[in-house]
């Protein structure tokens, strides 16, 4: 999405936005409000207006549960014309159309260049620091239950017990509350077996 704007690609940008009434964007700017079908029809002509901008992300952390997904970014951020400047950036995100297509996680998390930060890791296999990665996994079976799956990322109900009724993701919980920002894992390969090109 990042690399969308900053290639001013719009229709790689409206393909991303949800249908649905839903639709939020929250800008810096205390006018930068916009909702739904206003949002999603007006946005691509906003992108274009935008003056020539270069990306530098410092740091990268996308998740999925269910289908529900989430990123941050602290990007420095040059503006044509401006001194660079360090901005944040979240997004969240759902499937939509009978879901996201084959390959999506791994290709959008390349994208986003989370493969500099670490492999893939499944917190049920792997224990914490998960070799500080920004790329994190389960095996947990959600049933099909996309509200289970939104709501099992916390403490509750949904989440992920044993018999005893511990919690079995706490340790994940921990690490991304309280780990290291600056602590990240090792760059690895892009995944050859991930299908990039999704056009249909």
């Amino acid at each position: 999405y990042l690399n969308a704007m900053i290639e001013k690609d719009t229709d790689q940008i409206t393909s991303m936005l949800s249908k649905s009434e839903y639709l939020r964007y929250v800008g810096s700017d205390k006018n930068e409000w916009w909702s739904g079908k206003l949002f999603r029809d007006g946005f691509a002509s906003h992108v274009e207006e935008l003056p020539n901008l270069k990306l530098d992300p410092v740091h990268v952390e996308a998740f999925e549960c269910g289908k529900v997904g989430w990123s941050f970014v602290i990007a420095d951020l040059e503006v044509e014309g401006k001194e660079t400047h360090t901005e944040r950036f979240s997004s969240v995100y759902v499937m939509e159309d009978g879901g996201w297509k084959a390959d999506h996680y791994c290709r959008s998390w390349e994208m986003l260049g989370l493969h500099k930060f670490g492999p893939i890791v499944n917190v049920d296999k792997v224990q914490p620091p998960f070799q500080n990665t920004r790329r994190l996994i389960t095996d947990f079976d959600v049933q099909g239950d996309e509200k289970r799956a939104h709501s099992s990322v916390q403490p509750g109900s949904r989440a992920f017990t044993d018999k005893a009724g511990n919690y079995m993701h706490e340790g994940v919980w921990k690490y991304l509350y309280t780990h290291p920002v600056g602590k990240t894992g090792d760059p690895v390969p892009k995944d050859n077996n991930c299908l990039k090109d999704q056009k249909q």
